[in-house]
């Protein structure tokens, strides 16, 4: 009876002492659960917007002349050159490369990859020369968002150049003779160039479709006229043997060797099968088919 008991006794300790680990551990996936967001939100950082996209289009950029410069004097760091630099950077620079050129200025939170921190020597595209400083604000650097400053004139891109290696980057290193005379050569500088100018993509072909409107607005005439002549054999094969009537007009325009010479006709027809506005058609017209078309389209070129 005693033993009984005992047994009794043990196996509801045993119980509890389950219970009360099952609870513990009830406890600790619970706490667990609520911390899990927190940690997750640490551990991730949240994604910062990819400025290493390039759009398409080009800016408006006016064509000038470009004065020779003084080489020697703006490879001096002078304190006019400097101060003029500087006057450059707190102006334009210092939204995304900061006030002391750490890469730290207010935009820079959003940019990827980061702004070049002026006071680190590492990673440096074309390198903390003036040459190399001359060459970024020029050409600006692929895939970030440093632009081209080329809109600077040759003094002011150097003066900035020089501010820039006075202030931030530690132990400037100098230019060699090889490398002030590469530049001198790539950019023109001791002789002084025309700058070509570029415009948007979309106003340079908004241009050439006004310049061509008088001539789209004729071979369109021409186009409808053949179309109205339903009866006449030259327009039935014309329109058989063409998937756009005013590109293949086009081509027969641009081109006047054809016009005195059937066999230059047939060729100018066939190599713009497709593309040219021509249907692979053409290949099963007679040799009285060939003659009328190129009577009849003749006549509308003369």
């Amino acid at each position: 009876m005693a033993d009984n008991n005992t047994n009794e006794k043990i196996t509801k300790t045993f119980g509890l002492i389950y219970i009360y680990i099952f609870l513990i551990g009830l406890v600790i996936g619970l706490l667990y659960m609520v911390h899990i967001t927190s940690i997750g939100f640490n551990e991730v950082k949240p994604p910062l917007p990819d400025t290493t996209k390039q759009k398409s289009d080009f800016s408006l950029v006016e064509s000038e002349n470009v004065s020779s410069v003084d080489l020697d004097e703006l490879l001096k760091p002078n304190k006019e050159l400097i101060a003029k630099g500087k006057n450059i950077f707190q102006n334009s620079c210092t939204p995304c490369h900061g006030a002391n050129g750490k890469g730290d200025g207010p935009a820079a939170v959003v940019l990827n990859p980061h702004p070049r921190n002026f006071t680190k020597k590492e990673g440096w595209i074309n390198g903390p020369t003036i040459s190399g400083i001359f060459t970024t604000l020029t050409n600006g650097i692929s895939g970030s968002a440093m632009t081209s400053f080329s809109q600077l004139s040759p003094e002011d891109r150097f003066s900035l150049a020089q501010y820039i290696r006075n202030d931030f980057v530690p132990n400037p290193p100098q230019d060699t003779k090889e490398q002030l005379e590469k530049l001198n050569s790539k950019f023109h500088l001791a002789k002084g160039h025309v700058s070509s100018g570029q415009i948007p993509i979309e106003d340079a072909m908004q241009l050439i479709i006004n310049e061509n409107k008088p001539k789209y607005n004729e071979l369109s005439k021409v186009a409808a006229l053949i179309s109205s002549q339903k009866g006449n054999e030259g327009s039935q094969i014309f329109e058989k043997i063409t998937k756009d009537p005013i590109k293949a007009l086009t081509i027969l325009s641009d081109s006047k060797t054809w016009e005195n010479d059937k066999n230059e006709f047939i060729k100018t027809v066939a190599n713009n099968v497709n593309q040219g506005g021509f249907d692979s058609e053409i290949f099963t017209l007679s040799g009285n088919q060939w003659n009328t078309l190129f009577e009849y389209l003749k006549a509308y070129f003369d």
